[in-house]
């Protein structure tokens, strides 16, 4: 998953924390995105960014997750945290939300695309829904409405193996905090809002904490995170 250091984001101005959602929801942008190479990608998730917060006045972008035309990951909101582009109150304090970066006039999206909101799926144990199972819309486009409903459940031999279980993980309660897993072995982990939902459902504990983060320093924050988690 490509960090949200890898767009430029904006910090958030706030955010709400979701402890545990209950699906994550299929989006398209919508519009035409016109991306013809990978290197446009960074650019045009802050242009997104940037229309969400100014235009619409959300505190963020408003999607936790995005899939650009490659099959690539992106992080927005980032896992764990109350969405911003479900349509309903209710879809957005009980659902993730990941946007496919297409729409009309596109190119006819690439296995991969699939393949990358399936890893979404399985990495966070979640049922897929389309945008329009919670509103009017025509989102998320005609290829992925037709393909949730037949790929909707995760799949749970896709997780991670146990025996990578880290003891321990650490999120930073600051709007651009981290999320770091901390091992037996006393390696840690940056999952930039990643696997940790897949994690907690397997009982590892989670902390909520305040820290400085020295990542051009990974012994030293490895040592620092794990006298912290104490």
């Amino acid at each position: 998953m490509h960090p949200r250091s890898e767009w430029n984001a904006q910090p958030a101005r706030s955010r709400q924390l979701l402890h545990d959602p209950l699906a994550l929801t299929v989006h398209w942008e919508g519009v035409g995105v016109g991306l013809s190479d990978p290197a446009e990608v960074p650019a045009v998730v802050l242009a997104i960014q940037r229309y969400h917060m100014a235009i619409r006045d959300l505190v963020d972008i408003a999607y936790n997750f995005l899939v650009d035309p490659w099959g690539e990951v992106w992080e927005g909101r980032g896992g764990g945290v109350k969405s911003g582009a479900n349509g309903t109150n209710y879809a957005n304090s009980h659902h993730l939300a990941v946007c496919v970066l297409h729409g009309p006039g596109d190119p006819p999206l690439r296995p991969v695309v699939f393949t990358a909101v399936a890893c979404l799926r399985d990495l966070y144990c979640l049922p897929l829904r389309r945008h329009s199972d919670e509103k009017p819309t025509a989102c998320p486009g005609p290829e992925l409405s037709a393909w949730v409903p037949l790929n909707a459940q995760p799949n749970p031999h896709s997780q991670p193996p146990e025996e990578a279980m880290p003891h321990l993980m650490l999120r930073d309660t600051r709007p651009e905090g981290s999320i770091w897993a901390v091992y037996d072995s006393g390696q840690i982990v940056h999952l930039g809002g990643g696997a940790f939902g897949w994690y907690l459902a397997q009982g590892v504990p989670l902390v909520d904490c305040a820290v400085a983060t020295n990542e051009d320093n990974p012994h030293a924050e490895a040592d620092r995170l794990k006298a912290l988690a104490g």
